[in-house]
């Protein structure tokens, strides 16, 4: 499908996107799946095109819609979109781009409010600025009515973490980001979700380590690298097979997370080398090893523990795994949690007297929320160090 571009009253061009109509025809009344059809019928109206008009777009709507809904809901799209106007944003350097509100709204959410009002505070701005006839705007400017929005709508704190990722980008430093809990806990899951967020594209999983030292090590060598992190123990001199104690589960995962945290701490200090930001995340991510990083680095470092403290819901989720999982990992979780919840004890337990920041995740949405909010919140309390605001 070629691409379709569309020129306001000005000459200004955009790509043709059926978002934004399908966006236009909801605020005018319609469903989704409403609006949707009519966008995918205007886009194939003008397949053949390479450019047109806004008021051809309002013309071929306004007729279907008066087709298929009638005359009052034709009038309230015709009334909505008639103030509507492109915002283009430039930079210090001179660079122009438009306005986009999925990308303010995402910058909204890594400061950790909700998706929904991030949605409601995004159109909020944008109406704002069409209200004062801001067609052009400078990023700066855009930068300080955003705030204070966030001010007004939500507080301080959220303003001050959206200043405070402003500062973080133009520092050129890199963000180290580790995430820590046992298994089951949502660590994967939730650390994809934040790398995309942030646009980390170093992204490291401390069992993909143990997995690459397992292959290059003989079992005899190092026997707890053959084991799962909850089933170390088992590599220990005189171990009881059927019966471990919660003291056997958790020195036999230290002795695991002793020879990963090597190949873990190499994959930190090459990240703090090359000044790039990386996302650690896995079992072994550890308390104590945010020690490994000097103290004179540049690197904003930021770590954080997971947990689900709901025995039954940490139960339920690995039969939910047991279900769909082919390499039957999740029946061995299941059989083995007793040991996996005596180590997710002893790892709370650990980042509590760390004063470690700890996520409880009962439901992903709030946790994702607040983990940006957390890490939001590490480089708002950075610059409050050093002096920025």
């Amino acid at each position: 499908m070629s691409t379709i571009n569309v020129t306001n009253q000005d000459g200004a061009a955009q790509p043709f996107l059926r978002g934004i109509l399908t966006r236009s025809l909801q605020k005018a009344g319609l469903s989704f799946s409403e609006a949707y059809q009519i966008a995918c019928e205007v886009r194939d109206t003008f397949d053949q095109d390479e450019t047109i008009s806004t008021k051809q777009i309002l013309d071929k709507t306004s007729t279907l819609i008066s087709v298929q809904f009638g005359p009052n809901t034709t009038h309230s799209y015709i009334t909505g979109q008639r103030d509507a106007a492109w915002i283009l944003v430039r930079d210090t350097a001179g660079y122009e781009e438009w306005f986009s509100r999925n990308l303010h709204q995402r910058r909204l959410e890594i400061c950790g409010l909700h998706m929904e009002e991030a949605e409601r505070l995004t159109h909020k701005i944008h109406d704002g600025l069409l209200e004062l006839r801001q067609t052009r705007i400078d990023r700066d400017v855009l930068r300080d009515y955003t705030v204070n929005v966030l001010r007004e709508e939500a507080g301080d704190k959220f303003a001050d973490n959206y200043t405070a990722w402003h500062y973080f980008l133009k520092s050129g430093q890199p963000l180290i980001i580790m995430i820590g809990g046992t298994a089951g806990v949502g660590k994967s899951t939730l650390s994809a979700e934040i790398a995309t967020r942030f646009n980390i594209t170093r992204y490291q999983s401390t069992d993909m380590l143990r997995e690459v030292m397992r292959t290059m090590v003989a079992v005899q060598l190092m026997p707890e690298l053959h084991e799962s992190s909850f089933n170390a123990w088992k590599a220990l001199p005189a171990h009881q097979e059927h019966s471990p104690s919660s003291k056997h589960v958790i020195d036999g995962f230290h002795r695991q997370a002793d020879l990963v945290e090597v190949a873990a701490e190499a994959v930190l200090q090459r990240a703090l080398r090359e000044n790039v930001s990386l996302l650690l995340e896995g079992v072994h991510v550890r308390p104590s090893l945010i020690d490994k990083i000097p103290h004179d680095s540049n690197a904003i470092v930021i770590q954080i523990i997971l947990g689900v403290t709901n025995k039954k819901q940490l139960q339920r989720q690995f039969q939910g795994r047991s279900k769909s999982s082919q390499d039957r990992r999740a029946d061995r979780y299941l059989e083995s949690f007793d040991a996996i919840w005596e180590l997710q004890k002893a790892l709370l337990a650990e980042a509590k007297t760390s004063d470690l920041s700890i996520i409880i995740n009962d439901n992903l949405t709030d946790a994702l929320a607040m983990i940006m909010r957390s890490i939001s919140n590490s480089l708002r309390d950075h610059n409050l160090k050093t002096g920025q605001s």
